[in-house]
């Protein structure tokens, strides 16, 4: 895959993901990515438990207990700049994270505890974070296909009206 050797750790854990166009390899919580111009691993994340993709395969949301990060694969000038290989600090938090998913290319839906918030990717300024609501141990799901979100608390499955249109 690298043109470059990618060096190996002995009793070390690693997984190779790929996700659309992209492939990852994590080394336990590092995360890298298989930069297809330079045909090498860059790493993006030095702690990142988890990470998603955007729909248009243009931005990496990625995880770890208290912190949101996004990575920009491609030049995007709007309302924001977004510059390819930029690190973005969106949002850390006390309590742990929880699930997330993109609404679309410019929003996430995550749990951070027992609160469902939604997040504007935005690099002008203080990133836009909104609280949804709150359930007990809420397990949440984003359907891009009909555009609604389901929650699971105490045995309940709710399921919101098309968030988006």
């Amino acid at each position: 895959l690298s043109e470059t050797p990618f060096a190996i750790a002995l009793e070390t854990p690693y997984e190779l993901e790929i996700l659309g166009q992209n492939v990852f390899l994590k080394q336990e919580n590092r995360l890298f990515w298989l930069d297809e111009k330079i045909k090498e691993f860059t790493e993006i994340a030095r702690d990142a438990s988890s990470f998603i993709i955007s729909q248009d395969n243009g931005k990496l949301a990625y995880f770890n207990d208290t912190e949101i990060s996004v990575y920009f694969f491609k030049e995007k000038i709007e309302q924001i700049e977004e510059r390819p290989d930029q690190n973005i600090l969106l949002a850390r938090f006390s309590e742990k994270l929880g699930q997330a998913f993109w609404l679309n290319n410019d929003y996430l839906i995550f749990t951070v505890g027992n609160e469902l918030k939604t997040v504007e990717i935005d690099n002008r300024d203080q990133p836009n974070i909104a609280d949804l609501a709150e359930f007990n141990n809420p397990q949440i799901y984003f359907n891009k296909e009909d555009k609604k979100a389901s929650v699971l608390t105490e045995g309940n499955l709710l399921i919101s009206s098309q968030i988006l249109p």
